[in-house]
């Protein structure tokens, strides 16, 4: 770039498409009508066998539209070479996913219900304080458990700085190599709660990602006791050893 040999710029960017995994279809076998889940209310175990059973299935669907999910990297970088053999290099790299599956309740229980007034069972009455329904009747879907729906609607976006320097060949039997990077992820992949107004501000966000991380590698050949002691001992025991290593030091995770 310069003329001289010693630096380079490079980049690229790309476009990847993907399909939803197969995990996400096997979960339908466990639905009904192949298995179907009842239960009793307002029972004991002697009146068991005479107590009327609930059909209170579990059900996913899907959203009926599939968008395939697709993801887009991009990179550019500077290297140069500087003194003592070492190259010098600092990129930007970054992705975006669109289209990503995620779920969605869609028959939920919204938060405090088993103390709404309309909630309230008057005809069970347990040490003087009046129970709530059983949960199933209290939902948007009454008679039915959760029902999640899964759609293509998750995004996430991952931007960072790199620097890294290299040896790039052993100099007096000692190599080192030391890289730095500083990340921001931004997501929003999980659960959508239909009882939280805003669910991108409650997921958008960095849940565990560790912002600096450094990386210093090694490898050091121990000089041969051979060159000192000129022995079939010092060659078979105290030669061609070598000291390698990689130490990584990371910032805690953003909560």
């Amino acid at each position: 770039m310069t003329g001289d040999g010693k630096t380079a710029v490079r980049g690229g960017a790309g476009v990847f498409y993907d399909r939803f995994a197969d995990d996400n279809v096997l979960d339908l076998v466990e639905l009904p009508p192949l298995l179907n889940t009842y239960t009793t209310n307002y029972t004991t175990i002697r009146d068991l066998l005479a107590s009327p059973l609930t059909a209170t299935p579990t059900a996913v669907r899907y959203f009926p539209t599939f968008v395939p999910p697709v993801v887009y990297n991009w990179s550019l970088g500077v290297q140069r070479d500087v003194l003592w053999g070492f190259v010098a290099d600092v990129a930007y790299v970054g992705n975006a996913a669109r289209n990503q599956l995620i779920t969605r309740a869609i028959n939920g229980r919204p938060y405090g219900y088993a103390y709404q007034a309309s909630s309230l069972d008057p005809s069970n009455v347990v040490g003087g304080i009046v129970q709530p329904y059983p949960d199933d009747l209290l939902r948007s879907y009454r008679g039915y458990g959760a029902i999640t729906q899964r759609e293509f609607s998750g995004d996430s976006d991952f931007h960072s700085m790199q620097v890294s320097m290299n040896r790039r060949r052993m100099s007096h039997g000692f190599t080192l190599g030391l890289a730095y990077t500083y990340q921001i992820v931004n997501k929003s992949l999980g659960a959508i709660d239909p009882f939280v107004p805003d669910n991108r501000a409650r997921n958008y966000n960095s849940n565990g990602r560790r912002p600096h991380t450094l990386t210093v590698s090694y490898v050091y050949d121990v000089p041969r006791a051979s060159e000192r002691w000129d022995n079939l001992l010092a060659k078979a025991v105290l030669d061609n050893w070598q000291i390698s290593g990689i130490t990584s030091v990371m910032s805690r995770p953003v909560r």
